[in-house]
Formats: structure tokens, sequence, C-alpha cells
């Protein structure tokens, strides 16, 4: 299991998988799974799920209550999505949904500089794509790869540090993002006897 300053690895029998899963398949719609990059976001922050309605998803979150009282579902197409620091969130709680393997990849950088103003990067099929820093995300340039996993298994992750998404494969992945409103450090400790 993976456990260094970026990542807590987790054992897929320490939660439910299956139901992760189901809910993703069912969640998403054909429309969103069509839509490219940035529209993709968009469906990701209009279709939260609300915690309080699963019973199994409230009972996580009393157990560690610094979890949002919703969980996102994100989707990645084939590409990158570019090195960036979420300025919103510190820490989140990662779950494999569909096409988590070995050749979609987080990737830790060091040694960069950050972009305050755009950024351009290639994402996928749809070519050269202007990104623009903003109060959710600011972009960086140059850097090294100091850290890569493939998520195969629930995380505790750092999105305070600068990551990117490569999806190497031919299909889009899906994953459960569900945001801990402390540290990531703060969250290793409330996880130290597990899910």
């Amino acid at each position: 299991m993976i456990h260094n300053q970026y990542v807590k690895e987790f054992s897929k029998s320490d939660i439910d998988i299956n139901f992760f899963v189901e809910l993703g398949t069912q969640w998403i719609t054909q429309d969103w799974i069509d839509a490219p990059a940035p529209l993709a976001l968009r469906y990701t922050d209009e279709n939260v799920l609300q915690v309080k309605d699963y019973k199994y998803l409230q009972d996580i979150r009393d157990k560690h209550p610094k979890l949002k009282d919703f969980i996102k579902l994100m989707k990645f197409e084939p590409g990158q999505l570019p090195a960036h620091i979420d300025t919103q969130r510190d820490c989140t709680f990662n779950i494999p949904v569909y096409n988590c393997n070995e050749g979609t990849l987080t990737r830790f950088f060091k040694n960069y500089t950050p972009v305050k103003e755009k950024y351009l990067e290639s994402f996928g099929a749809h070519g050269p794509k202007v990104w623009y820093s903003n109060e959710y995300i600011t972009y960086i340039d140059g850097g090294e790869v100091d850290f890569e996993y493939s998520l195969t298994s629930p995380v505790l992750m750092d999105t305070h540090t600068p990551h990117d998404i490569v999806n190497n494969t031919n299909d889009y992945r899906l994953i459960w993002s569900w945001t801990y409103e402390d540290s990531f450090e703060e969250a290793l400790q409330d996880f130290k006897n597990g899910i």
C-alpha cells in the first residue's frame, strides 16, 4: 500500500467498492460521457451527490465529519489534465469507479512555477487548449515529476500539491472525489484507524 507525502492508499476491502462503482455507473449520463473536458467538469459541479441520501455514505461521514456533505463524480477523458494546485481544498478522498488502471496516472510535481494568467496545454483529442488559472485552480509551469501512481484503490490525496492526470487509455476514467475539509496531514490522523 502506498503511503507517502502525497497519497495514503487503502485496500479495496476497506470499503464497499462495488457500492461506489455501481453508484458511479448509475449517476453518469450519456451526455456527461460525451462531453469534452471543460464541459464534463461543469457536469461534475452541477451534479453533486448528497451524502445524506445514502446511508452508507452518511455512515462514513459520521465517522469522518470533515468529509464534505456531498461527493463529486469526475470524468477524465484520454489525454492529460494539466498540472495544477487545487486552491479550494487541500485533501480529497478518491475512489476508483471505471477504467482506473495502470494506464491512468496521477503525477505530483516539485520545482515548479505557478501560472497566474493562462496555461497552454494539449488535452486529448480536442487539441491545444488554453487553460486559465482561476479561484479554484492554479496551473503550474515546468516542474519535475516527483511521484506518480495509478488510482486502483481508494486514497487520501494531497490536492494542494501540484498534480496532473494522464490518461493513456482509449477510454474515459471515472472516480468519486470526496473533499476533506482540512489538511492532508489532519486527514491522515483522522483515517489512521481506517475508513
